[in-house]
């Protein structure tokens, strides 16, 4: 927290193992994966409350797949405005 900027950071490290799949003609191992969340929430100078909310989940880009005949899952990046009451 970086309470002289009205800034927030985060940080997340996720390990799933691998495990069997076996769902209709869907068969096989799903690899282990490991990634990197990142956040950052910003107190916005203007109105009580309102903050800006910025994720960026797999920051290392390292794709995966969560199950076998899913479409690989790459970096994905957010944004959001909220307010808290």
């Amino acid at each position: 927290r970086l309470a002289e900027h009205d800034l927030r950071l985060g940080a997340r490290l996720r390990y799933a193992g691998s495990f069997p799949m076996s769902s209709g003609v869907y068969v096989g191992d799903v690899d282990s994966r490991t990634t990197l969340d990142l956040s950052a929430r910003y107190a916005l100078p203007f109105g009580e409350g309102l903050h800006l909310l910025v994720n960026l989940d797999n920051a290392l880009d390292n794709t995966y797949r969560s199950f076998i005949g899913a479409p690989e899952v790459g970096r994905l990046a957010s944004a959001r405005v909220g307010v808290d009451f």
